[in-house]
């Protein structure tokens, strides 16, 4: 697995090149150097994104497009929805990655159904609606995972780590995934979010293939720990957030 890009938002200014720039409609408001919420975990560190839609307009949101197109990307961010102002069947997406055609493109929303707020998955190609398995909370932290194979057109995107849906795209499908825009665009819904620790990489999640045909993982995997016990999810959320080892007493 290889590290395409990645941005953290530490630093003055873009740490790294947002070279589609950003676009921010009067109204909304687009900070990469934003203060994160109170609690957030420690690799958030001291600075991230924050996009602001104020509902009279539509969009505020930075974009990148990778040097070349990746054949295969997996695609992370983690988010914390602050407040929001949808109405019901109402919708605002927050990131969108594109083909290289800037054509079909995966785009995640969140969206209101019967008074409560879930994430959403749309993929254009053949337009699949996804919900995330359950609502989610204001004012939590979220990781939001895709990953997309343009050489099957298999995809799967994760929330917290659990999957939340899967498929694999007909004839035509796009070979390739290439830009991507994060914050408010596209509907013009009142939402206040944050943004961090986004990543692209060329390759599955860490670890073995899903399919065990395909062979053992072939790479390599920084910071490894062996316990005598299995890990709570408290436990393992506690390690991927702190960005640094974190010991427990039955640490083997």
């Amino acid at each position: 697995m290889t590290r395409i890009w990645d941005e953290t938002f530490e630093g003055s200014g873009y740490v790294e090149s947002w070279n589609w720039g950003e676009t921010v409609d009067s109204g909304c408001t687009l900070n990469e150097d934003a203060t994160p919420p109170g609690g957030a975990p420690a690799a958030w560190g001291s600075q991230c994104l924050r996009s602001i839609n104020t509902g009279s307009n539509s969009d505020a949101y930075i974009g990148h497009t990778l040097s070349s197109a990746e054949t295969e990307v997996y695609f992370r961010i983690e988010c914390y929805l602050n407040a929001e102002g949808l109405g019901n069947g109402q919708a605002q997406g927050f990131f969108a990655a594109y083909d290289s055609g800037f054509g079909d493109y995966f785009a995640f929303y969140w969206e209101q159904v019967s008074g409560q707020i879930y994430i959403t998955l749309f993929e254009t190609h053949n337009s699949t609606v996804s919900r995330s398995t359950n609502p989610i909370a204001l004012q939590t932290f979220y990781r939001v995972e895709l990953h997309y194979d343009g050489s099957t057109g298999d995809w799967e995107w994760k929330l917290d780590g659990t999957s939340q849906d899967s498929g694999t795209l007909t004839s035509g499908y796009p070979s390739d995934m290439k830009t991507f825009f994060i914050g408010h665009s596209e509907d013009q819904r009142a939402c206040d979010a944050y943004f961090d620790l986004i990543a692209v990489d060329d390759a599955d999640w860490i670890g073995a293939e899903a399919e065990a045909t395909t062979g053992p993982f072939d790479g390599r995997i920084d910071e490894v720990g062996i316990w005598s016990r299995a890990l709570t999810g408290s436990e393992v959320d506690d390690l991927y957030n702190a960005g640094l080892a974190v010991s427990y007493d039955d640490l083997t």
